[in-house]
């Protein structure tokens, strides 16, 4: 991961750390507060998850430490786990917010679904599965980046050039964004961070 921190850093102008898990935390070495809000979890895949998202969580931020009071979007932590995997980024720099997305390659990634997150300039920049599942990640990455998202869809982010594997966006709000992908994990991997408004 030290090469991906490395790229994706420089191409932010932003320090981040990341972590890779694939094994999800043991539940008897949850906080209390963690312990609960592991219950809260339905048994099975979304309880593993959150388990796997947890791992993630504590090595970027020091194993051991209590999870319980995070909340997301956060202007220093981001959590994605998709395809057995959870990765989870943190910056020590003042940025507005930060975000992470991971989508592991798939086939068949239909191309109607471009209309729903990406605009037409955006659109044209889809040239195949590939290039849609990495403006995916890119967008997601954004959106969990952006403070105060919740009244946000992933079409509200518009990238200056979706061509670009890093650069910069918008808000619909004018918030300032800038944003890296690679292909790392049998996947696509995009961190974003904001700037503000």
């Amino acid at each position: 991961m030290q090469r991906a921190e490395a790229a994706l850093s420089c191409s932010l102008g932003v320090r981040v750390h990341l972590a890779r898990v694939t094994e999800p935390l043991s539940p008897s070495v949850l906080s209390p507060g963690e312990a609960v809000q592991c219950c809260a979890r339905r048994p099975g895949q979304p309880r593993r998850d959150w388990l796997l998202g947890r791992a993630a969580l504590r090595a970027v931020i020091g194993d051991g430490d209590d999870t319980s009071d995070l909340s997301f979007p956060s202007p220093t932590l981001s959590l994605t786990h998709a395809g057995g995997i959870a990765v989870a980024v943190r910056t020590d720099e003042v940025v507005g917010g930060i975000g992470v997305d991971f989508e592991p390659r798939r086939p068949g990634t239909d191309p109607r679904i471009a209309r729903f997150f990406l605009n037409e300039t955006e659109r044209a920049a889809a040239t195949g599965p590939a290039a849609l599942l990495r403006l995916w990640t890119i967008k997601e990455a954004l959106y969990k980046a952006t403070p105060d998202n919740g009244s946000y869809v992933l079409a509200d982010l518009e990238l200056a050039d979706p061509c670009e594997a890093h650069g910069d966006a918008v808000g619909r709000r004018g918030e300032t964004l800038r944003y890296a992908a690679i292909d790392a994990l049998g996947g696509h991997l995009a961190v974003a961070v904001c700037g503000g408004a």
